[in-house]
């Protein structure tokens, strides 16, 4: 089964200056036979929009996925980023 957590909420606006809210998500896959693996994700919320991207099973281990959490909460990073800056980071 497959959880999903809101961690951290940020606001930003937009280069169009559109306000946007960010919810940096952890993820959790629980398999029945096996050890749960941890992932991240962020949500965009626009007036009119919702974007969101999720990276699953990142890791084994949830303190690992928190601090990854917080390093893309803090730089305030997008859905459309979130992939590179994973392959950088990992």
């Amino acid at each position: 089964m497959r959880k999903v957590q809101v961690v951290y909420v940020r606001s930003a606006a937009a280069q169009s200056g559109v306000p946007m809210k960010l919810e940096y998500l952890l993820t959790c896959h629980e398999p029945p036979d096996g050890a749960p693996e941890y992932g991240v994700g962020i949500r965009v919320l626009t007036p009119d929009s919702c974007e969101e991207d999720c990276a699953d099973g990142v890791t084994p281990r949830r303190e690992r996925a928190m601090e990854l959490l917080r390093l893309l909460a803090d730089a305030t990073v997008t859905p459309v980023t979130l992939r590179d800056i994973l392959q950088d980071v990992l």
